[in-house]
């Protein structure tokens, strides 16, 4: 897949939004405690729009830790489309089972 047909974004942060929960960017539990209390006495309206734009750091993959943060520590890749022109390899995976490449013919 090149590059610039690829979105990433954090793993762990990408949680956030499937679950629609604010994503404040804190370092360590006073920083969470004060930032969620400050978005908690927000209006509802703005609570909707403050959350929404937190969600743009799940496309933040730069590597770094913290007390509280391993952003970029899982990176995944989306894209809309995939060829099977595309496909380099296919592994057969079955619980219990010996993992297997499979053989172009086969898939």
């Amino acid at each position: 897949m090149p590059d610039e047909q690829a979105l990433l974004s954090d793993f762990d942060d990408w949680h956030t939004v499937l679950n629609d929960f604010y994503n404040p960017f804190v370092t360590n539990e006073e920083e969470f405690e004060a930032e969620f209390a400050w978005f908690e006495n927000l209006p509802l309206k703005k609570q909707e729009q403050v959350k929404r734009k937190s969600w743009q750091r799940i496309f933040d993959v730069t590597p770094h830790r913290g007390e509280w943060t391993q952003n970029g520590a899982f990176v995944q890749a989306c894209f809309w489309q995939l060829h099977m022109r595309q496909v380099r390899k296919v592994w057969r995976m079955k619980r219990g089972k010996k993992v297997a490449l499979m053989t172009s013919s086969s898939f």
